[in-house]
């Protein structure tokens, strides 16, 4: 019979997380995942606020997410001025949102994930099986990506120059060359990136819905109908209409599922499930060469989605910047005039769709708002992935140190606790 004990805090997740875990008669009868953050009550603190201060608030929900809550921010505010952005603006938007991608992926697959995957009780990347090689290059991708993300946003963490209706200033055409240049350096990691995939398991699945936008040409972040994996596509403005929340009463996380009461997933391996065939040549060589398949329903496959989009994502910024640069330079921001109206946005954060709405007077001032995380959309899905992978093991009779390989199931998630804590709903 087996017994898995609860986990009173995981290690190496952005935030606080308890795994309650109930067993009865060797069976798994429960899993709650408790979300130990502070409560946030974001919501409530724009009420009141000018539209020009709402995506400086917004992004201080989290430090590792901070760029892609400002952008969403500042598109829900644009949505609800019917504001025109031109070719050029998006593309440095697009861009920018990448950098964010690009930073959140880099830490969490190197300094969160890797270790799991280097032999038992390595509990960090400073540990010595790594070598001060493998080590150096997990820094410097680090640190370039943080540089790139300060030159385009005035600052890495809680960006200043994206606001409603553009940017507030332009990088400079010298700045945009450093932004490729510290981006190439990503590129270095190659090694690590494949070794990864080397080693991570695909076998446990549980098939699950996948949610993620959609484009026909691009693995979108900023915008994109929401598609789920058999093709049915809705408009992003009926986002709530296809969600429910889900009342719990052990923690401070916010829990949704579709209407119909399923489950559901979003983040990398939902954007790759959806939108796989788009990737680069890069990306696709090395998912030839590991012979992995998407779409994938192990959700270890989060981890190798993750490894997958950073590639991508890098590839397509130095494309951006070269497209960028052929513009350059350009009116950085257009006419912004504030009106009595709703506005919404959804985006993809790294860890999935993201949604932003509020509803403002003739002032531009906050009347009611509403902010969707990922990880609060992940934590039903998440709770019936534990359940099921313990099941799993069990059935095979693996069960040699089931609380540490449940512990990377969470971590393959790459939860972020900070942004699913919520002290009130919509306001």
């Amino acid at each position: 019979m087996i017994h898995v004990p609860s986990v009173p805090e995981l290690y190496r997740v952005e935030g606080h997380i308890e795994l309650l875990i109930e067993m009865e008669n060797g069976e798994v009868k429960d899993v709650k995942a408790k979300c130990l953050e502070g409560n946030r009550i974001l919501e409530k603190v724009l009420i009141g606020k000018n539209f020009q201060e709402v995506p400086e608030i917004a992004s201080r929900i989290c430090g590792v997410c901070s760029v892609i809550h400002k952008l969403t921010a500042i598109q829900a505010i644009e949505d609800a001025f019917e504001i025109e952005l031109t070719e050029e603006i998006e593309k440095l938007r697009k861009l920018t949102a990448y950098a964010g991608h690009l930073y959140s992926h880099i830490f969490h697959v190197f300094a969160m994930v890797l270790p799991d995957y280097a032999g038992k009780r390595v509990n960090s990347v400073f540990s010595r099986k790594f070598g001060r090689k493998t080590l150096a290059e997990i820094i410097e991708a680090i640190k370039a990506i943080r540089s790139a993300t300060d030159i385009l946003c005035g600052r890495a963490v809680h960006p200043i120059t994206p606001i409603v209706g553009g940017f507030s200033k332009l990088p400079s055409r010298k700045d945009l060359i450093k932004v490729s240049e510290l981006i190439k350096k990503i590129l270095e990691t190659s090694n690590l990136l494949s070794h990864l995939l080397r080693n991570v398991d695909l076998e446990f699945t549980r098939k699950a819905e996948y949610l993620a936008l959609r484009s026909s040409n691009e693995i979108p972040i900023l915008r994109g109908k929401i598609c789920h994996l058999n093709g049915k596509t809705f408009h992003s403005k009926l986002f709530t209409k296809y969600i429910r929340e889900v009342e719990v009463d052990y923690t401070n996380a916010r829990h949704f599922t579709l209407h119909n009461g399923r489950t559901y997933m979003v983040g990398a391996l939902s954007r790759l499930n959806i939108n796989h065939e788009i990737l680069c040549d890069e990306a696709r060589e090395l998912l030839d060469e590991h012979g992995i398949q998407f779409p994938c329903f192990s959700p270890f496959g989060n981890v190798v989605a993750q490894v997958l989009e950073i590639l991508h994502f890098t590839v397509q910024s130095l494309l951006l910047i070269d497209e960028i640069l052929k513009k350059y330079p350009f009116k950085p921001c257009v006419e912004v005039k504030p009106k009595s109206s709703e506005g919404i946005s959804v985006t993809e954060a790294p860890r999935g769709l993201l949604l932003h709405t509020y509803r403002l007077d003739s002032n531009g001032r906050v009347i009611s708002a509403n902010v969707i995380t990922p990880t609060a959309q992940n934590l039903e899905n998440l709770e019936e992935d534990v359940k099921a992978y313990i099941q799993y093991l069990n059935t095979k009779g693996d069960t040699v140190d089931l609380k540490s390989r449940v512990e990377m199931l969470v971590r393959a998630y790459d939860p972020c606790m900070s942004c699913s804590a919520r002290f009130s709903k919509a306001c």
